[in-house]
């Protein structure tokens, strides 16, 4: 099995190289440090038959490189690690394509069992999680504003806020016109109840909605 790694930790990646080996799995790894690297690869013609693709990555989210990796006509099954316990970030990984989520503080047998299943075409969640996912969102109290949600998309400019990117250069990244984002900013705003983009950090980190 060809395996992409998509992580900007080289030690993740070999990790999990000493994993496979001591079960003896026969499995070709292919490490990219970013988006930009693992489009390169394919480009270049490498087709995975299946993707490990961490949540954050330098420059765009891996939420938009799964959009990306579609428009490209990469098919390979993907299977979302983070560090983030957020059911919204599993929610919107499951939305964009990904065929399972998985958190980096799992043990090594149960992410091979998740490469197993979502390999085969199965989808992996962590034990529990599909029925809350099933449920729907909480109804959280403060310091939500009734009625107010957030889409994957407003994710995607959240992360790359909390990267510090100027507008200009989220609108690059997310293929948006500036006032776009700023739409999203006001709504992230109004949703979170903050008043500027450090509190509108501080309190997604708060929620979970980012890693610390």
């Amino acid at each position: 099995m060809n395996i992409l790694v998509v992580d900007d930790h080289r030690l993740f990646a070999d990790g999990l190289g000493f994993i496979f080996q001591r079960v003896e799995r026969a499995v070709q790894l292919q490490c990219a440090m970013s988006g930009e690297q693992a489009l390169s690869l394919c480009d270049a013609g490498y087709r995975p038959d299946l993707i490990l693709l961490d949540l954050n990555l330098p420059g765009a989210s891996g939420l938009s490189l799964i959009r990306t990796l579609r428009e490209r006509a990469i098919w390979a099954p993907i299977l979302m690690i983070s560090a983030s316990q957020s059911l919204s970030h599993a929610r919107a990984a499951l939305e964009q394509g990904a065929q399972g989520y998985i958190c980096k503080t799992a043990g090594s047998d149960e992410l091979l069992v998740a490469i197993d299943q979502v390999a085969t075409g199965e989808e992996y969640l962590p034990e529990g999680w599909e029925q809350l996912l099933e449920e729907g969102p909480p109804q959280p109290e403060e310091p939500w504003e009734e009625g107010a949600r957030i889409t994957a998309r407003k994710l995607e400019v959240l992360h790359l806020v909390a990267q510090g990117y100027p507008n200009k250069l989220i609108a690059h990244e997310l293929t948006l016109s500036e006032n776009t984002v700023k739409v999203h900013l006001r709504e992230l705003f109004r949703a979170l109840r903050v008043t500027n983009r450090t509190a509108c950090v501080r309190e997604a980190k708060r929620l979970g909605l980012i890693e610390v």
